[in-house]
């Protein structure tokens, strides 16, 4: 049973950056990762899950997005924080993406205490009517996709495109709807990415790509956007 305490615990780790942390041990396995985010997991093994993806930026991201896929699969919405951390780097991504089968959880997102999926993600974050397509900040700005839903992206020209709060730049990365990294881009200037056709390739006619956004800004704090789906053509 998930306890209070433990509510805190994700709080804190959700507004909370860690700078200088350091990762445990190994980085545990893609199916561990996803058995976290089902809520499958013994309480001694989520903690020691915890433990390390807290200091880990890769398993910290992909513990993030692999819970927002869970979430998708149980029928509710999408939600959001914006944290202040600094993302794995491009490199570190690619190095973990070489290590990734095609149904290895990846990318995007925030610091969260693997501990709290007992009971199920929705006691974590109630039912409520989440934003219809970003982020409402706390006494900020939302960040929104400008991407229409309603229509598939052509596969040579995917741009992607957004708005949100003044920043330094942008950062964006991209998956599968199975999570493996296809993409990613740093120090934008503007609120659009196009995906690289050669990244498109091998994905199916309707196939659904997921996509955050970074923003960057002065003292180096970067606001998170909520993930984003989109369809292929």
């Amino acid at each position: 049973m998930t306890r209070p305490d433990d509510i805190d615990r994700l709080r804190e780790a959700l507004a909370t950056p860690r700078p200088g942390a350091r990762p445990a041990g190994p980085c545990p396995g893609d199916d561990v990762i996803r058995a976290a985010a089902r809520g499958e997991l013994a309480a001694a093994r989520r903690e020691a899950v915890v433990d390390h993806a807290l200091g880990c930026p890769d398993c910290t991201i992909a513990w993030r997005l692999a819970l927002e896929m869970a979430r998708e699969e149980r029928g509710h919405g999408s939600d959001a924080t914006a944290v202040a951390f600094r993302p794995a780097d491009r490199a570190a991504a690619q190095r973990r993406a070489r290590r990734w089968t095609p149904a290895r959880v990846a990318v995007l997102a925030a610091a969260a205490s693997l501990a709290l999926v007992a009971v199920g993600l929705g006691v974590l974050w109630p039912e409520r009517p989440a934003p219809s397509s970003g982020l409402r900040l706390a006494g900020g700005v939302a960040i929104r996709s400008l991407v229409d839903a309603s229509r598939p992206l052509p596969r040579d020209n995917a741009v992607l495109r957004w708005e949100g709060p003044e920043v330094e730049s942008w950062d964006v990365f991209v998956t599968t709807s199975d999570l493996t990294p296809i993409a990613s881009a740093h120090g934008l200037t503007e609120p659009r990415y196009r995906v690289p056709p050669e990244a498109l390739a091998g994905l199916p006619p309707g196939a659904r790509i997921v996509w955050q956004v970074t923003g960057v800004s002065v003292a180096d704090r970067r606001t998170i956007s909520r993930t984003f789906v989109s369809t292929l053509d």
